[in-house]
C-alpha cells in the first residue's frame, strides 16, 4: 500500500530550510495580525462614529421609551395593528417627540422645573387611577415584567416624556415662540427638517425607515365571499387561513371598521359600563360583556351577536403576543449577491413604457417611474426570495411551456391592428426584437404570476395565515442591487409635474362645455390646455359625450382610451358623420392632447 503524500512544506530539511520556513511563518503571522488589527480598527471606527452621532444629541431616545412605545401601541392602542406596523409607529413617534425637544433646546426653550414637577405629580396620579382598572393592572404587571422596568421608569421615561412633548408643542403653537417665519410672514415648526436632522444624528437612513415602514404582512390569496359573517363594510376584505378560518386580509382592526349601527352600539356600551374602548388588553372583557348582553337583553341580542361575529374574525386574524422587542440597529437586510437574479434595464423600461402609454390613468412620468420601480422590486424580490431561501424556481420544461403560452397569446394580440401599431412603435423606440419583448417582458410577468400561484398552492414561503413579509423581501432586493428608496424618490422629485400654465381669468367662451372641475389655460404657442393632467378622461365627459365615445369604441373595436390610442380615437371621430357631439369630442380631445404634451 502506497503512502499518501500531501502537498506542503517538508519539515525534515536542512537548518537553512528550517530557518526559511520559520521566517515565512513569522511573516505570514505579521500579515494576519495587521489584517486583524485593521479590521478591529475599522469596526471601532464605525462604533465610534455611531456613538459620536448619538452623543451629539441633547435628547437621545432612551431605550426604555422606545420599548414601552412598542408595547403600548401593540396592547393599548384602539387601532390594533400588526407587530410590524407597531415597530414603525413606535420609532416614528419617538423621533417626532425627541426631534421637537432637540429643536427647542437649540433655542434654549425647555420645560420649567416647577411645571415639570407638577406634571410628574399629575402623571403619577393618573397612573394610580388607571391601575384601578383590573385589565390595565394586569397589562401593567406584564409590561413591567417583560421590559424589566418599574413604575418610576414608566412615569419618568414614558408618560412624562410624552406629556412634556404635548406641553411644549402646545405652548409653541400658542405663543409662536420657537417657530420659524417664512417670506410670507407665516410662522411654523419645520417638522420634516427637524425630524430628518434628528434621524441623521441617530444614524438612521431614509432607506432604513422605508424598510421598517414597508415590513408588513402581505396576503397572497384573493378576497372570498363569507356569507356566514354577520357584518358588511366595503373595505373589509376577507380571506381564509390554512385551517379555512375566515380572517381579515389586513392584520389590523378597530371599532371604526364596524358599520355605523354597530359602532353606535359599541359607543353606548362604553358609556353604560364605563369602558375605555376596545383594545388587545381588554378584548376578552368586551367579548364576555357582549355575550352577557346577548343573553340578557332580547332587544340588543341581534346587534351584540353581530359584533361578536366580527370579534371572532378579529381574534383569529390578529397576533395577541408581542414577543421580542424590535431592535432599531439601522441595518437593512440583503440578498447574497452571488447568483442574484437581477432585472434587465429593458424590462424596467418596458414596464414603465407600457404603464405610461397604455394605462387609462394617463399617469405622469413620475408615477410611471414609481410603478415600474416597485413592480421590478416586487417581482425580482420574490424570484430571489423563493430561489435563495427555499430553492424554488421553475425548471426548463415549465419555463418552455409558459413561453409557448405567451408566444401564442402575443400572436393573437398582433392580429389587432391597434396593438400591432403600438408594438411596432415599441420595438422601434427601444431598438429591440419581438423575441426580446417576449423574453424580457412578457415572460417575466408570466413567470412571476405563475410563481405566486405556486407559492399560494403548495404553499411556499408563507406563514400560517398565507402571508409573507413583502417589505423585508423588497428591502433585500433593493439593498443587493443598490436600487434604494433614496434614489427612487430623488428621481421622482426630478419628474414631478409642475403646473406650467395658469388658468385664464375670465375663462374663455367656447362653443362647447368644459368638463366640470377643470379650467382652461393658454400656452405660449397659443394653444388651449387644461391646467391639470387628469386620468380616465372619458369619465370627465358629460353623459351624452360618454355614450357617444363608448359607442365609437364598440363599433370600431378600439382599445382603452390611453396615450397610445388617442390618435386612433381622433381618426375615427373625424371619419364619423358630422354632428355637434362629434365636434365637441374632437375639440376636447385636442385640448387634452395639448395638455399631455406639456
Amino acid at each position: 500500500m502506497k503512502k499518501k503524500v500531501g502537498i506542503g512544506i517538508r519539515i525534515t530539511q536542512t537548518p537553512f530550510d528550517r530557518n526559511l520556513i520559520i521566517t515565512i511563518i513569522a511573516f505570514l503571522f505579521i500579515l494576519l495580525s495587521v489584517a486583524l488589527l485593521s479590521g478591529c480598527e475599522e469596526k471601532q471606527s464605525e462604533v465610534a462614529q455611531e456613538e459620536e452621532a448619538t452623543s451629539s444629541l441633547t435628547h437621545p431616545i432612551d431605550e426604555r421609551y422606545i420599548n414601552i412605545a412598542q408595547y403600548e401601541l401593540f396592547y393599548l392602542n384602539e387601532r390594533m395593528e400588526s407587530k410590524e406596523n407597531v415597530t414603525f409607529q413606535a420609532l416614528r413617534k419617538a423621533i417626532e417627540v425627541h426631534a421637537l425637544f432637540e429643536y427647542l433646546e437649540a433655542q434654549d426653550i425647555r420645560i420649567e422645573p416647577e411645571k415639570l414637577e407638577l406634571q410628574r405629580k399629575l402623571m403619577s396620579e393618573q397612573l394610580a387611577y388607571d391601575l384601578q382598572n383590573s385589565d390595565f393592572q394586569h397589562y401593567f404587571d406584564q409590561l413591567k415584567k417583560a421590559l424589566q422596568i418599574d413604575e418610576q421608569d414608566y412615569i419618568e421615561q414614558y408618560l412624562l416624556v410624552n406629556k412634556n412633548y404635548e406641553s411644549l408643542k402646545s405652548e409653541m403653537t400658542s405663543t409662536k415662540v420657537g417657530l420659524q417665519v417664512d417670506a410670507d410672514g407665516q410662522a411654523s415648526y419645520p417638522t420634516s427638517e427637524s425630524e430628518q436632522d434628528y434621524r441623521d444624528k441617530m444614524g438612521l437612513s431614509f432607506d432604513y425607515l422605508e424598510y421598517i415602514a414597508e415590513s408588513m404582512p402581505y396576503y397572497l390569496p384573493e378576497p372570498i365571499n363569507a356569507p356566514n359573517v354577520l357584518f358588511d363594510k366595503d373595505y373589509q376584505r376577507l380571506t381564509t387561513n390554512r385551517e379555512g378560518e375566515v380572517i381579515f386580509r389586513g392584520k389590523q382592526f378597530s371599532t371604526s371598521d364596524l358599520t355605523m349601527d354597530q359602532l353606535t352600539f359599541m359607543h353606548h356600551l362604553d358609556l353604560d359600563y364605563q369602558l375605555p374602548g376596545l383594545a388587545r388588553y381588554n378584548f376578552s372583557t368586551y367579548q364576555e360583556l357582549l355575550q352577557k348582553v346577548a343573553h340578557e337583553d332580547v332587544n340588543k341580542r341581534d346587534m351584540a351577536e353581530q359584533i361578536l361575529a366580527v370579534l371572532t374574525v378579529v381574534e383569529t386574524t390578529l397576533d395577541w403576543e408581542f414577543g421580542e422587542l424590535f431592535v432599531y440597529d439601522g441595518v437593512m437586510p440583503t440578498f447574497d449577491t452571488e447568483n442574484l437574479r437581477k432585472h434587465k434595464d429593458i424590462t424596467f423600461q418596458l414596464i414603465e413604457h407600457e404603464f405610461y402609454y397604455r394605462s387609462e390613468q394617463m399617469p405622469g412620468k413620475l408615477y410611471a417611474y414609481r410603478v415600474a420601480t416597485e413592480k421590478i422590486v416586487e417581482m425580482y424580490g420574490l424570484f430571489n426570495y423563493l430561489q435563495k431561501d427555499f430553492d424554488v424556481a421553475f425548471d426548463a420544461q415549465t419555463l418552455a411551456s409558459i413561453r409557448a403560452e405567451q408566444e401564442q397569446s402575443l400572436q393573437q394580440q398582433l392580429e389587432d391592428p391597434y396593438f400591432k401599431h403600438y408594438l411596432d412603435n415599441v420595438l422601434e423606440t427601444y431598438q429591440i426584437t419581438l423575441e426580446t419583448y417576449l423574453d424580457d417582458y412578457l415572460m417575466v410577468l408570466a413567470e412571476y404570476e405563475a410563481l405566486v400561484k405556486r407559492m399560494e398552492k403548495e404553499p411556499i414561503g408563507l406563514d400560517g395565515d398565507g402571508r409573507y413579509n413583502k417589505g423585508d423581501v423588497h428591502a433585500r432586493y433593493r439593498n443587493a442591487t443598490q436600487l434604494s428608496w433614496t434614489q427612487q424618490f430623488e428621481k421622482m422629485d426630478q419628474l414631478k409635474y409642475v403646473t406650467k400654465v395658469q388658468a385664464l381669468d375670465p375663462q374663455p367662451e367656447l362653443a362647447f362645455e368644459i368638463p366640470e372641475g377643470l379650467e382652461i389655460g393658454l400656452t405660449d404657442e397659443g394653444h388651449y390646455v387644461f391646467t391639470e393632467v387628469i386620468g380616465f378622461f372619458p369619465m370627465w365627459l358629460n353623459e351624452e359625450q360618454q355614450t357617444f365615445l363608448a359607442q365609437l369604441k364598440r363599433d370600431h373595436a378600439l382599445p382603452e382610451f390611453s396615450r397610445s390610442f388617442i390618435p386612433h380615437y381622433v381618426a375615427r371621430l373625424e371619419k364619423t358623420e358630422n354632428s355637434a357631439i362629434q365636434q365637441q369630442l374632437i375639440e376636447l380631445i385636442k385640448i387634452y392632447r395639448e395638455t399631455l404634451a406639456l
